[in-house]
């Protein structure tokens, strides 16, 4: 890159808020995930929309390409790994305030540095909370997570994938910015809109059009996001937890159908005992194979009666499968293992570093996430042990992690499979991912759908569907026409 660009992005955001120090640099030519690309040539801290639009309209003259990143490190999906050189990584993480918080409307408004605990312990205040995902790491970007499409833990109050999202500003890779959803309504301005009793509620707009749809899970590929509003929940004034134990997962499975039917429960998921374990930090072997979460929450209105009778009714469920609620698997509390889940209260487990519980502590670890239904997910677990018994896996892989989450009211299931590996070097690393690529193009020809197609996943996504990775390219063309936004995501 040109001194003389360096200039002049110094002189939009200041000198202080340019990093050019090798080794920072050096951290993002790869990550956790194995993906490898160029050295970015500059790290650059933004603190503004106008500082994003004069950043964006300079890339455009200069074609220099950009990556958003607002979560901290470490980074592991592939994501923020420079495919181009002369690449700029923009820095989000110091647009951290809190904008409006609405009670009323159960509405924060955000901006795309706000992590899961700073926003938790600020609804706390107000009576509320953000339905979360399993337990985000304590530096991950709220924003970053809902434009990922991360599972949250509560399906039943899932209306789309996107939820909790609402409206956004967003800088497109044109430089210019608009509001969605509500907002775009007008005036352009949070606080005028606030004034004038609005609220940023609805999703889609302005008119008809809904643009969170092209910037979910498109990985920085479009603009950037610099505000966001999320729909809150009533903080439950009772709370019980229980863990139902199976030695198979079918029965799990047929157990969660049967509670979400009549929408009973919050929190709901099904994990086995190598996630059970990365999450809780400890070894859990006198736990069964299988575990399903199960959290009751009463609020505002007969709290005591809620919880009373959804947990007899959930208890007669799981005897209908030979299975029982308990509050606790080996020696852990249900309520102290949600506490440590729910993106509020960390607890005290060696799983509450900045690493999250899908990365290795020693080693390596790879993750493989897509969308399926409930029912069929022990298939899925088939396919997983066949191909590994094939390919001898076990030799390398110490473990295999799996997550089944229902969504969207339990129409689907979030399921991924993270594989760890504690032996770290060039034979076993390229044996793992050898395993991963395998699994990726047996779970796609099974059926799965990967919706968050990160890495070698956009091509195998891709490909089913020429037509609309060709509409997909064209809608690039109209929001970033000089392909400035993360080049080199979601492409064959």
């Amino acid at each position: 890159m040109k001194e003389n660009l360096i200039n002049e992005i110094k002189q939009i955001t200041g000198e202080e808020n340019v990093i050019q120090q090798k080794e920072q640099l050096e951290a993002f030519a790869t990550d956790t995930s194995g993906r490898r690309g160029y050295e970015p040539q500059a790290i650059v801290k933004l603190h503004s929309v106008e500082e994003i639009e004069a950043l964006i309209r300079l890339a455009g003259e200069h074609e220099m390409p950009l990556i958003p990143v607002s979560s901290g490190a470490p980074h592991g999906r592939g994501d923020t790994v420079p495919e181009q050189p002369g690449t700029v990584i923009v820095d989000l993480s110091d647009m951290n305030r809190i904008l409006h918080i609405s009670r009323q409307q159960r509405i924060a408004v955000i901006e795309p540095g706000v992590t899961y605990p700073q926003l938790q312990k600020a609804l706390e205040k107000e009576g509320m909370a953000l339905a979360s995902p399993l337990a985000p790491r304590k530096n991950k970007s709220v924003i970053a997570s809902l434009l990922e499409i991360e599972p949250r833990l509560n399906c039943i109050h899932q209306w789309n994938y996107s939820e909790p999202l609402r409206c956004m500003g967003v800088t497109w890779g044109d430089g210019n910015t608009i509001y969605t959803g509500e907002a775009g309504r007008g005036p352009k301005d949070l606080p005028e809109q606030w004034d004038s009793q609005k609220w940023q509620v609805t999703q889609a707009g302005p008119n008809m059009i809904d643009f969170a749809r092209l910037l979910t899970t498109v990985q920085g590929t479009m603009g950037i996001v610099n505000w966001a509003s999320v729909k809150c929940e009533v903080l439950p004034t009772i709370h019980k937890s229980y863990f139902i134990e199976s030695e198979e997962l079918g029965p799990l499975i047929d157990f969660m159908y049967d509670v979400i039917r009549p929408r009973f429960s919050d929190e709901l998921f099904v994990i086995n005992r190598s996630t059970f374990e990365q999450i809780s930090g400890i070894k859990a072997d006198v736990i069964k194979p299988w575990v399903a979460f199960c959290g009751i929450a009463g609020r505002e209105l007969l709290p005591e009666m809620r919880v009373a009778q959804q947990e007899e009714d959930i208890r007669d469920i799981a005897a209908k499968y030979g299975l029982h609620l308990s509050a606790k698997a080996g020696n852990i509390e249900a309520e102290e293992f949600f506490q440590s889940i729910n993106g509020i209260d960390y607890g005290t487990s060696d799983h509450t570093s900045e690493k999250g519980w899908r990365e290795a502590e020693i080693g390596l670890s790879r993750e493989l996430p897509f969308v399926t239904t409930m029912e069929t997910t022990p298939d899925y677990v088939e396919e997983i042990t066949r191909l590994s018994k094939e390919l001898s896996a076990d030799d390398y892989i110490s473990k295999t992690a799996v997550y089944i989450q229902p969504q969207h009211c339990g129409t689907s299931a979030h399921m991924e499979f993270d594989f760890f590996c504690e032996t770290d070097n060039t034979f076993i690393e390229k044996e793992m991912d050898r395993f991963v690529r395998r699994a990726q193009e047996t779970l796609s020809a099974a059926g799965a759908y990967f919706s968050r197609p990160y890495g070698d996943l956009a091509g195998i996504q891709l490909k089913k569907d020429s037509r609309t990775y060709e509409i997909q390219e064209r809608i690039r063309d109209i929001f970033d026409p000089h392909r400035i936004m993360n080049p080199g995501k979601l492409s064959h």
